[in-house]
């Protein structure tokens, strides 16, 4: 691992690029932009870590960076300019999970990208951090009821991975076998029982899983691995998920919607706070979930 992020660190010495906000006069009103700027034109092998850098941005400013050209220059010279056009324009739905300040290096902008960005690269390609960044940005713009299986998925993708990079397996209370000898006679009386009623393989097939850990279990397990305190808030809204995708929530209500929207709320700082703490940040997040959104520190709920 070590090698590694010295690997990484060097490549991005050699990449070397600065990020300037665009004058507004360059711009559209409705959109704000940022430059990024290279010494050199990047080679084929930086576009890796490129992409994870606008992911990176990305996750700090809380709304998806959308390329929408590029332009070469030599000295003064304009060699080459190309620009895209929007179909849409970003959606105003920005929460991003650290109030900025020049105060503290835990608010600085400039010290966030240049202390996390090359942890951010070194575990991106192992927990898929990009593509689960990419799942929360469509969990905040869509409506609720839709959005915490999404942002869920998101949460599970990066718990998958970490599971698998550190090779652990304890999804199992007992294993299979052990589980299989011990509810063997009582599975076959219980099967008789149940024989007449109509779904029982499914029952069944529960029962005889029943060895094995749920989703939200992984999950718990996943928040103890990385030292991470979860409210019993944030554990509601991590069951809640599971309500919406099954479409049992009543929306009817507005006291059910307002509900749940500080559920979403909830969980979408969860979701910060855990791309933070992989990244080994120290300092104060927002809590959207709360009046006034004040800051907490990593540690704490």
């Amino acid at each position: 691992r070590r090698q590694r992020q010295m690997c990484i660190r060097d490549r991005l010495e050699k990449l070397e690029f600065l990020v300037a906000k665009v004058p507004e006069n360059f711009i559209p009103n409705d959109i704000s932009g940022l430059c990024f700027e290279f010494r050199e034109i990047p080679k084929e092998e930086n576009y890796e870590d490129i992409s994870g850098a606008l992911s990176f941005i990305s996750f700090l400013l809380g709304n998806k960076i959308k390329k929408i050209g590029y332009s070469i220059v030599n000295d003064t010279k304009l060699v080459e300019s190309f620009a895209y056009s929007l179909d849409e324009y970003p959606e105003d739905n920005t929460m991003p999970p650290i109030r900025f300040n020049y105060q503290y290096d835990w608010g600085n902008f400039a010290y966030l990208l240049n202390t996390y960005l090359p942890k951010f690269l070194d575990i991106n390609n192992e927990l898929f951090l990009d593509k689960a960044i990419d799942k929360s940005f469509i969990a905040n713009n869509v409506p609720i009821g839709t959005n915490l299986p999404i942002l869920a998925s998101a949460l599970e993708t990066i718990i998958s991975k970490y599971f698998q990079s550190k090779n652990i397996k304890t999804f199992e209370y007992i294993s299979e076998k052990e589980y299989s000898t011990i509810i063997a006679s009582e599975l076959e009386s219980i099967a008789d029982r149940l024989k007449h009623i109509s779904g029982h393989e499914i029952m069944l097939r529960k029962i005889s899983g029943a060895f094995r850990k749920g989703v939200n279990e992984k999950t718990t397990q996943f928040f103890d691995l990385i030292n991470l305190n979860v409210s019993r808030q944030e554990l509601k809204a991590i069951n809640l998920r599971n309500k919406m995708a099954h479409g049992s929530s009543d929306y009817s209500k507005k006291s059910k919607v307002y509900k749940d929207l500080i559920a979403s709320r909830v969980y979408e700082v969860l979701f910060n706070r855990v791309v933070l703490k992989l990244l080994n940040y120290e300092g104060y997040y927002i809590d959207y979930s709360l009046k006034g959104t004040p800051l907490k520190h990593i540690n704490f709920t």
